[in-house]
């Protein structure tokens, strides 16, 4: 074997175990939500060790030199963090302020600070909590879709976020109470999530595959 083709063999290797690793963020909430385990155990016992074997892989791809897979992982970050605040966020704070639809499209952060806390709501720890989480998510899909679709068609980012809203369609009325059949959640929602999937589309087809 030569040693580009050990190189792409490590790069596949490395690049599934941090798609693992990454995934288990949201794994903790999805866990609550199956009410199997709470959030609290889950991110402390499956989402940082996840973390830590992250910080691995990132290791040994710079020991390696693989400046494709580190290139990959910056962008997927960059790209993932830009298209959740300007975009994913941004677009939601200008069709909720449109008034067309009255649904609250920011009330899961200070929830999702509560079920990591175990405080209420409206304490300072969860709202601060529940939005780094929330960024953290946004990053790591991000970051997901880089290791497994950089240089792809930008429809793919797209095709990507939409699987996520499904996952949020299903899970969000369990966990939050929010009705499938409120319009307002199910739209902007979905506005949402096709604004981030495009730009991490676009990103990772146009300079995040190769550096």
């Amino acid at each position: 074997m030569s040693l580009q083709d050990r190189l792409r063999s490590d790069r596949f290797r490395l690049s599934l175990i941090g798609w693992v690793a990454l995934s288990l963020g949201i794994l903790a909430f999805l866990l609550h939500a199956a009410s199997w385990v709470r959030m609290p155990f889950t991110l402390s016992f499956v989402s940082l060790p996840g973390l830590v074997v992250l910080a691995v892989v990132l290791a040994y791809a710079r020991r390696a030199d693989d400046r494709v897979l580190l290139h990959r992982l910056k962008h997927g970050f960059w790209a993932g963090l830009i298209g959740t605040l300007v975009f994913y966020d941004g677009g939601r704070v200008l069709i909720q302020a449109s008034g067309i639809w009255e649904y609250d499209a920011f009330r899961a952060m200070p929830i999702f600070g509560s079920l990591i806390t175990e405080r209420p709501p409206a304490a300072a720890a969860s709202v601060i909590a529940g939005w780094i989480y929330h960024f953290w998510n946004g990053i790591s899909f991000g970051m997901m879709y880089a290791l497994m679709a950089a240089g792809r068609h930008w429809f793919w980012g797209f095709a990507w976020a939409m699987f996520l809203e499904m996952a949020m369609i299903y899970t969000y009325p369990v966990v939050f109470g929010v009705s499938r059949t409120n319009s307002g959640f199910v739209i902007i929602s979905i506005l949402g999530h096709a604004l981030y999937g495009i730009v991490l589309g676009v990103w990772m087809q146009r300079v995040g595959a190769e550096p």
